[in-house]
């Protein structure tokens, strides 16, 4: 993996400002491949995003399993926005965070041939069901397509532990431009509560 832009043109603007990094995020599967904290840091990031920048945020949600996907989508469509934003801002319709969902949001396969300047790769799987990561990891294709969607940065949301022993993505785990960061240090660092 081999970044093309200076870390300095990486960290700049929404829609999550500052630069790659893989968000060492565990825990157990619920469904499938699905990890409950995983799905919750995902629905925060484009939260906190909405809130800041009062749009729902101009990224890409990758993930290579469908179980994933299934409950960001309904994370999302769940959530209560008129909690969320400032009394000046309007809240986005159910139709819109549906919309959202159905164009940025979907498994690798969903968005060959698209770019965008943010991507996020939400990986699942945890120690009990290494079946799934073993599959993902089998060929390059899953992770070269999701990282050749970023034009300027690229998250992995997964644990380490897991994914960064497996094929291809122990590169990733392992590359100096990809910081390491925890999930609370991550979102309250990009996203400061006021």
């Amino acid at each position: 993996m081999i970044f093309g832009l200076k870390e300095s043109k990486l960290s700049d603007g929404p829609p999550i400002p500052c630069g790659s990094a893989w968000i060492d995020s565990g825990g157990q599967v619920r469904s499938r491949q699905e990890v409950p904290d995983q799905t919750r840091l995902v629905v925060e990031l484009i939260v906190r995003s909405f809130a800041q920048y009062h749009t729902l945020p101009a990224l890409y949600v990758i993930t290579p399993f469908r179980a994933i996907k299934k409950a960001i989508s309904q994370a999302l469509e769940g959530t209560d926005w008129s909690k969320i934003v400032a009394f000046d801002v309007s809240a986005p319709k159910k139709s819109e965070v549906r919309k959202w969902c159905r164009e940025r949001l979907g498994t690798v396969h969903t968005f060959q041939g698209k770019e965008e300047d943010t991507v996020i790769m939400v990986l699942g799987a945890d120690r009990q069901h290494l079946g799934s990561a073993e599959w993902a990891s089998s060929k390059p294709n899953l992770l070269n397509v999701a990282v050749t969607r970023a034009k300027r940065r690229f998250f992995i949301i997964g644990d380490k532990a897991v994914w960064g022993k497996m094929s291809f993505f122990r590169e990733a785990a392992s590359n100096a431009e990809l910081s390491i960061r925890a999930p609370d240090e991550f979102v309250n660092t990009v996203f400061p509560r006021v």
